[in-house]
């Protein structure tokens, strides 16, 4: 029953390499600040830091740690990929998300409306 249930959890998740195929940084990547692909970086003094890169993606991650989160002005790779996503929340039917397929769990993507148009994202959990 417990290998039932796992298969059917793994196939209802997205691939990594699948689910970042955009932008210039891969999202399992340690990020630094000084990092010549990005294009503008602004930093805390407590390390947390945006920066985006030339393709407009932007990114949100601890200076050299990795990606919390990579985001696009874009409704993602493709039509088909967003037709693989569904809705987690019945009061926002709008914002859909999928599962990242990573043995530690803990990343998702996210298509969401964002000021007049729609945000594709992927996220980890800090």
């Amino acid at each position: 029953m417990i290998g039932a249930l796992t298969a059917t959890i793994l196939s209802a998740c997205v691939p990594l390499a699948q689910a970042d195929n955009f932008g210039l940084i891969g999202f399992n990547e340690a990020l630094r600040s000084t990092d010549e692909r990005l294009m503008t970086v602004d930093c805390s003094q407590h390390g947390e830091c945006s920066g985006s890169d030339r393709a407009g993606v932007t990114y949100y991650f601890w200076d050299g740690d990795r990606v919390l989160t990579k985001e696009s002005a874009d409704a993602g790779p493709s039509a088909a990929f967003r037709d693989s996503l569904s809705s987690q929340n019945p009061a926002r039917m709008d914002e859909l998300s999928a599962p990242v397929c990573v043995d530690d769990g803990g990343i998702w993507l996210e298509l969401a409306p964002k000021d007049n148009g729609l945000s594709y994202a992927l996220k980890a959990q800090p």
